[in-house]
């Protein structure tokens, strides 16, 4: 587990919590460990990643097929640079438990 931040989350519940990375194609392996912080300082919350997306921003937008003629891959991307702004990488995170100060917990938190 890194301290370097990966993304931002946006939505959270009592389960699990969503993360909109911040570069495009760059979530963690599955199965790997986050901690993420909540509004309270003192504490963190501890997930899984159990799912990682890739897609057009917002989410459930249209999305183009842009390969033609031998334009494929890395080189869709060197053509058109928009679409680093037009799709993002989101992970699911699975929540295994929280740190409360210093006693950490293998149980889902008081609030999400």
């Amino acid at each position: 587990m890194t301290n370097e931040p990966i993304g931002e989350i946006l939505e959270s519940s009592t389960t699990e919590y969503i993360v909109g990375c911040h570069q495009l194609f760059q979530a963690p392996a599955f199965g790997s460990l986050l901690r993420a912080r909540t509004r309270d300082a003192e504490r963190w919350v501890y997930g899984l990643v159990y799912n990682v997306v890739t897609g057009s921003e917002p989410p459930g937008g249209s999305a183009v097929v842009l390969g033609h003629d031998g334009l494929r891959d890395e080189r869709i991307y060197e053509e058109h640079p928009e679409l680093q702004e037009m799709m993002r990488t989101r992970l699911s995170a699975l929540i295994v438990g929280f740190a409360q100060g210093q006693e950490v917990h293998q149980y889902l938190p008081p609030q999400p």
